[in-house]
C-alpha cells in the first residue's frame, strides 16, 4: 500500500484547536497544521498574496481554506503548483452547517467560536475601538452573541464570552454544534487530496519506468552498432520516431577544432554559438524544436537539432525526454567511435606483428618499448613468455623472473577469476578490447586498467598479446568531478535560500513601507522597527557577499589583502562585542578583559579581525539556546595575544570539530538546519593564519563550544 503523502493544512489561527482537535481524532498523522493571521478586512488577491500568508516552502502539497481567500483563480502559475485553495462563503462553514450558520448571522447575531472568542479583545483595538465605542457598534449591529461551542476548551471559552459580553453588554447565546461536521469536511477534503496526489505519482511513477525501458532498449540497440557512423544515425532515427520532426541534424567536432555536419545541413549559427559556451540545450524561435548537447561527463561529442516538432504543444515533455536520453547517446556514439579506433589500433598491431614475422629484434624493439604493461602469453597452459619493463615492474618481478611463471597465477589479480576469463577468451579466438580489470601493484596499492588482447602465431604456436593501460587516475578524476559537482548544487542550492530568505523580508517590508495606505497605515514606530529589519537583512547580505568574495580571492590563489596598523587589542574586543550584542539580545554576553585599564598595542589588520570575532560570535549565537551565556576573553599567554569565545550551546562531536574549517561545511546541513552557508570558519582560519596566528576549537557535544584564537606578540604577519 503507498505510504500516505505528506500534507500541509493552513487555515486562520482562530480555528486551529478545532482542527488540530478533529485531525487528532482522524489520526491523520501525515498532516501538518500551519496558521496564518486572521486577515478578513485585506484578503489576498492572488497566488503570490496567498502563499505570503504562510511560512513554507514547496516541499509538500499546502491546502489553504479560509473565508479570506481569492476566489476564480485558474491553475496556479509555476512557483505556487504546491498551492490549493478552498475558499469558504463564511469561515464558520467549516463548524456546521451552510444553513445554520447564515441563519445565525442573518438574524443579526454574531457569531464566535472557540477559538476565535480567545482573542476577542485584540480584534476590537484592532478595529480602533475601546469600550464605548464597541457598545454602540455592537448594540446597532448585533443582537447577541453565539458561541458555537465546539467541546474544546470549554471552561476557557465560556469564560472569554462572558468576558467579550460584559465588555460589549450584548446578550449570550451557546449553540452545542460539536466537531463532527468539521470531521467529516476534513476527511472528505484531505482525502480528495491524498487520491489526488497519488495518482498523480502514480502517472509519473508509469512515465518514468516506459522512460527507462525505452532507455535501456536504446542502450541494447546503440551497443551493437559497430562504428560511430551506425550509431549516429540510430540516434537520429530514434529522435525521428519519438518527435516526428521535420529534421534531426547531427554535427560533431574532433581534435582539429572543425565543425563539420554529419548530413550536410549545418546547425544555426545563434544556436551553436550558445551550445558551445556551456548550455546542455536550447530552444528554437517559436518553440517549434530544440537543440542538444551531446555530452556525458568528460566526453563532448557534438550537438543535434530536432526541427519543427510535430506537436509544439508537448515540447517541455519532449525536451525532458530527450535530455534523459543524452547520457545514453553520448555513450553509444562514443563506443563506436571507440570501437573503430581500437579496431584500427589492433588491426595495425596485428598486421605489424605478422610482418615482423621471425624478427625477434624488431618484436622484442615495438614490445619493450610500449609505455603500458604489455605481455606475451602461450595459451595452452598460460606460461609467462616475455614481458615488457611496465608489466614486471607492476608485478614486482626482474626478467629473469618471468620463467616458470603462469599469468593466471600472478599475485596482483584482485579478482582471482579473472585471468581465466581472459585466457578462455583468447583460446576461443576472440578478441577482447578495453577490459576493465582490478590489480594490485608489487606494494599491495590497487591499480585499475583498461585490458584489450588479441591472439597471435608465434612459431605456429597459439599465443596472446595482452596490453594494460592504467586508468587509476582517470577513474579517480571522475569521482572527484562527481564529488566537485555535488558540493557545487548544493551550494548553489545554499546560495539562492540563502540569499532569498533576507531579500523577501526586505521585499515584504519595503512594500508595507511603499504603500502603507494597502495596509491600514503604520505608526512611526513600527516604520522604524521595519526600517531595522531592512536594515539588517542587508547586513547579513552583505556577509554573504562578503564571504563570496573572500572564498573566491583565495581560491583564485591570491591572498587576503591585510591592512596592519597598531591598535589597542582589547579596546578593540570589547567594543565589537558591545556593537554586536546591540542587535542580538536574546543571549547574555560577558566580556573578561585581562588588565582592562592596560592597552594592549599590537599590529593586526583591524576590519578582518573584527570579521573574525563577529563570525566567533554569530555562530555562539545561532548554535545556542536563548538566554544562554557566552563569554568573551582576552589575555596574554606566553608568545601570543589569545582571544578566546565561549557559549554553552549545542557543542559538536571530535568528526564535525575535524571537519569544522572546510569551504561549505555545515554541523546540520538538514532542511531545518540553522541559516549558513559553511564559509565562515574557512575563512576565519585564512584571515588568522594570515596574521601568523593559530586557531584551536575546543567542543563537548551537548555541553558547548570554545574557540581560542592565537596572534603572535610581534604582530607580523605569516610569509
Amino acid at each position: 500500500m503507498p505510504q500516505k503523502p505528506r500534507i500541509k493544512l493552513a487555515v486562520c489561527r482562530n480555528f486551529i484547536p478545532e482542527v488540530t482537535a478533529c485531525l487528532q481524532q482522524l489520526k491523520l498523522n501525515n498532516i501538518q497544521v500551519l496558521p496564518w493571521e486572521p486577515c478578513c478586512e485585506h484578503p489576498p488577491k492572488s497566488w503570490q498574496s496567498a502563499a505570503e500568508l504562510i511560512e513554507t516552502d514547496s516541499s509538500a502539497p499546502v491546502m489553504m481554506i479560509g473565508e479570506s481567500l481569492p476566489t476564480g483563480l485558474t491553475e496556479p502559475p509555476e512557483g505556487y503548483k504546491h498551492l490549493s485553495l478552498f475558499p469558504l462563503e463564511n469561515c464558520f462553514h467549516l463548524l456546521s452547517g451552510r444553513t445554520q450558520v447564515n441563519t445565525f448571522a442573518n438574524n443579526g447575531n454574531y457569531l464566535v467560536s472557540s477559538g476565535s472568542i480567545l482573542t476577542w479583545r485584540n480584534r476590537l483595538h484592532h478595529w480602533g475601538f475601546n469600550q464605548e465605542t464597541a457598545r454602540l457598534f455592537f448594540r446597532d449591529t448585533t443582537q447577541k452573541i453565539v458561541l458555537l461551542e465546539t467541546n474544546i476548551d470549554c471552561e476557557s471559552s465560556q469564560a472569554h464570552l462572558k468576558e467579550f459580553s460584559d465588555y460589549v453588554d450584548r446578550p449570550v447565546s451557546i449553540e452545542k454544534i460539536g466537531l463532527d461536521y468539521l470531521s467529516f469536511y476534513l476527511r472528505s477534503m484531505i482525502e480528495s487530496k491524498t487520491n489526488q496526489i497519488l495518482s498523480t505519482r502514480m502517472k509519473m511513477l508509469q512515465e518514468q519506468t516506459a522512460n527507462q525501458m525505452m532507455a535501456l532498449d536504446l542502450f541494447d540497440a546503440l551497443i551493437d552498432k559497430p562504428t560511430e557512423a551506425e550509431a549516429i544515425e540510430g540516434v537520429c532515427e530514434l529522435f525521428r520516431t519519438l518527435f516526428a520532426p521535420r529534421d534531426v541534424r547531427f554535427s560533431h567536432h574532433w581534435a582539429t577544432g572543425q565543425d563539420t555536419s554529419y548530413d550536410g545541413k549545418p546547425c544555426s549559427f545563434a544556436d551553436r554559438l550558445r551550445l558551445s559556451r556551456g548550455e546542455k540545450f536550447v530552444v528554437h524561435k517559436g518553440r517549434q524544436g530544440f537543440s542538444l548537447t551531446l555530452q556525458s561527463q568528460s566526453l563532448n561529442i557534438g550537438h543535434i537539432d530536432i526541427v519543427q516538432v510535430s506537436f509544439p504543444e508537448h515540447l517541455n515533455r519532449y525536451l525532458n525526454l530527450a535530455l534523459s536520453l543524452i547520457p545514453l547517446c553520448t555513450l553509444g556514439i562514443h563506443k563506436g567511435r571507440m570501437s573503430e579506433d581500437l579496431k584500427r589500433e589492433m588491426d595495425s598491431l596485428v598486421k605489424m606483428t605478422r610482418e615482423l614475422g621471425e624478427s625477434e629484434k624488431r618484436f622484442q624493439l615495438a614490445f619493450m618499448t610500449n609505455p603500458d604493461p604489455t605481455v606475451l602469453i602461450r595459451l595452452e597452459d598460460g606460461a609467462l613468455l616475455h614481458a615488457n619493463r611496465a608489466f614486471t615492474e607492476s608485478i614486482g618481478v626482474t626478467p629473469a623472473g618471468l620463467n616458470g611463471l603462469e599469468f593466471a597465477t600472478l599475485n596482483f589479480w584482485m579478482q582471482p577469476e579473472e585471468p581465466g576469463n581472459i585466457l578462455n577468451l583468447l583460446r576461443s579466438a576472440e578478441d577482447i578490447d578495453r577490459m576493465e580489470v582490478s590489480t594490485r601493484n608489487c606494494s599491495g596499492e590497487p591499480i585499475d586498467y583498461q585490458l584489450s588482447a588479441r591472439q597471435l602465431s608465434l612459431k605456429n604456436e597459439p599465443c596472446g598479446l595482452i596490453f594494460m593501460h592504467n586508468i587509476t587516475a582517470e577513474k579517480t578524476a571522475e569521482q572527484i568531478l562527481r564529488d566537485s559537482n555535488r558540493v557545487k548544487n548544493e551550494f548553489i542550492s545554499m546560495a539562492a535560500h540563502e540569499l532569498r530568505t533576507p531579500l523577501s523580508t526586505m521585499m515584504g517590508f519595503t512594500e508595507f513601507l511603499m504603500e502603507p495606505e494597502n495596509y491600514g497605515g503604520f505608526t512611526e514606530e513600527q516604520k522604524q522597527e521595519f526600517l531595522a529589519d531592512i536594515y539588517s537583512r542587508g547586513e547579513s547580505l552583505n556577509r554573504i557577499v562578503d564571504d563570496l568574495l573572500d572564498v573566491s580571492r583565495i581560491e583564485s590563489g591570491r591572498p587576503l589583502t591585510l591592512d596592519f596598523q597598531t591598535h589597542d587589542l582589547k579596546k578593540m574586543v570589547e567594543k565589537t562585542v558591545a556593537d554586536y550584542q546591540v542587535h542580538n539580545s536574546g543571549h547574555r554576553f560577558e566580556t573578561r578583559i585581562q588588565d582592562p585599564n592596560s592597552p594592549a598595542p599590537l599590529s593586526f589588520d583591524l576590519y578582518r579581525t573584527k570579521q573574525v570575532i563577529e563570525n566567533l560570535l554569530n555562530n555562539a549565537q545561532k548554535y545556542s539556546p536563548e538566554n544562554r551565556h557566552i563569554i568573551v576573553s582576552v589575555h596574554q599567554a606566553q608568545h601570543a595575544w589569545e582571544i578566546q569565545v565561549s557559549d554553552q550551546g549545542f557543542g559538536m562531536t571530535p568528526d564535525q570539530v575535524q571537519r569544522i574549517f572546510d569551504k561549505f561545511y555545515r554541523v546540520d546541513s538538514s532542511n531545518t538546519a540553522i541559516q549558513g552557508l559553511g564559509l565562515g570558519m574557512s575563512i576565519v582560519k585564512q584571515i588568522v593564519e594570515a596574521h601568523g596566528g593559530e586557531i584551536d576549537i575546543d567542543s563537548t557535544k551537548g555541553v558547548g563550544t570554545k574557540v581560542t584564537v592565537r596572534y603572535p606578540l610581534t604582530g607580523t604577519k605569516k610569509d
